[in-house]
């Protein structure tokens, strides 16, 4: 409900709202300075609005557990995981300095080395450290559960016979494949006009403002034209889902080369104007977000690539094979 007035009142639309509930509340709100707890911990000594971050986290956590302690009648185990329940010692014992009254007891010296038991002989309350892999276990499910189906409505899939390397002449092509789709990297992280080099470059050819990853987009092209060469030797169907993170160039790049972005965007021809129009596009006001492919979802790129294809994957054709890139 405040959510709702705070944007009635300020005048935000439901983008800014999201951005503003999702990006920029939380410890990051209330410290004005990170989202990172480790940032916080670092400079709380000096830093009044970081201190008062981690207190109130601190704070709102004994809350909850004394609020579910009183609902649930006891309290045997609790369990710290993630980030911060993992590695800050230091929150732990303040979370847990306030609930001794609920048997909850620490021994400092286990705290502080993640060990994990770290509750004291004298507490009535088990205290755990539980390291989690939330996406691989995602990860895994999807595995198990399309190679169920996929046996369910096919049966069990043939065995994959063990194929020759490619020979010189198709890996001379692929590389004539991966050179220009680099280039088509370069270009849109920091030309904005001259794509094919015609003229030499000037200040004017280059953007004011850079964004997107150059490191990681050779790496992406280099897996896109290997699954490409796949695809054609077992003749196979495959959908890839990838999070590129800033590494978008290289996903944008693969599909303007094979010609799916000017499907989607017709007016990014392919030719010299069509060049020109996509890098000036690339994380340019009304252009291409400098974390997207053609079509997807913002976010933690490993996380939601893996979290899209729980929706997507169950939607795709019977004999697809999916390919997780994150």
């Amino acid at each position: 409900m405040y959510s709702y007035t705070h944007a009635r009142t300020e005048g935000l639309s439901a983008d800014q709202l999201d951005d503003l509930l999702t990006r920029r509340s939380g410890l990051l709100g209330v410290s004005e300075t990170s989202a990172d707890m480790r940032d916080l911990l670092a400079v709380q000594s000096t830093n009044m609005r970081a201190a008062e971050a981690v207190e109130l986290f601190c704070y709102q956590t004994r809350k909850s557990i004394g609020a579910l302690a009183t609902a649930l009648g006891d309290l045997d185990v609790i369990l710290f995981n993630g980030g911060i329940g993992e590695r800050a010692g230091e929150v732990r014992a303040r979370i847990c300095g306030g609930l001794a009254t609920l048997g909850v007891r620490l021994d400092p010296v286990v705290n502080a080395a993640d060990a994990p038991a770290i509750s004291s002989a004298d507490g009535t309350a088990s205290v755990r450290v539980i390291p989690t892999d939330e996406e691989g276990m995602i990860a895994k499910t999807i595995v198990r559960l399309t190679a169920d189906e996929s046996q369910r409505f096919h049966g069990a899939p043939a065995p994959v016979r063990p194929a020759a390397g490619p020979s010189d002449e198709l890996l001379a092509k692929m590389d004539a494949y991966w050179r220009p789709a680099n280039y088509l990297c370069v270009g849109q992280i920091y030309l904005l006009d001259n794509p094919p080099l015609r003229e030499p470059l000037t200040h004017e050819h280059i953007k004011k403002r850079l964004l997107g990853h150059w490191g990681i987009t050779p790496g992406l092209n280099r897996i896109c034209v290997h699954v490409n060469r796949a695809i054609r030797d077992h003749g196979l169907n495959v959908l890839s889902i990838t999070g590129p993170g800033h590494g978008g160039p290289g996903i944008v790049a693969d599909g303007y080369l094979e010609g799916t972005y000017t499907e989607v965007y017709p007016t990014v021809t392919q030719d010299e104007a069509g060049m020109r129009r996509l890098f000036k596009k690339f994380s340019f006001p009304g252009g291409i977000v400098s974390h997207r492919q053609i079509e997807v979802r913002r976010g933690v790129p490993r996380l939601y690539s893996v979290k899209w294809s729980f929706f997507i994957l169950p939607k795709t054709p019977r004999g697809w094979r999916s390919s997780l890139c994150p």
